[in-house]
């Protein structure tokens, strides 16, 4: 158990990365209030289990800003860098597939959000 514990942080930690290399604000769950706009939050959670854990990643993009432009380009990034991506380490062997790219809807119209999901086939070590 806690293994699986010290590998799934190491998974969190590797997704944390690679989202970092294109951006610099990113949060696993949330974000700190004052957060300054654009960031990306992120969220793991369990999907199905066979061979592999097949695990769901959400990543939430928002921006304060009367235009979208940003907020595509950066999820344009993130698509382009995670989708169909295999991004092995040490400790996990996991393969990004996007599932859906959602805009969603805020009473606020300056306030952007974009969300990607991603089905990640996963291999532990």
């Amino acid at each position: 158990y806690i293994v699986s514990w010290i590998v799934m942080n190491k998974l969190l930690k590797l997704i944390l990365d690679t989202l970092k290399s294109k951006h610099p604000r990113v949060y696993h769950e949330n974000a700190p209030k004052n957060a300054e706009y654009p960031y990306i939050v992120f969220n793991i959670n369990d999907g199905l289990k066979s061979h592999r854990d097949d695990l769901i990643l959400t990543i939430d993009i928002w921006d304060r800003n009367n235009s979208s432009m940003v907020i595509e380009d950066l999820a344009d990034t993130i698509d382009r860098l995670l989708d169909e991506a295999n991004l092995p380490n040490e400790f996990v062997l996991p393969t990004f597939y996007r599932q859906q790219r959602l805009k969603v809807e805020d009473p606020d119209k300056t306030l952007k959000r974009r969300q990607l999901r991603f089905n990640v086939q996963t291999y532990f070590k």
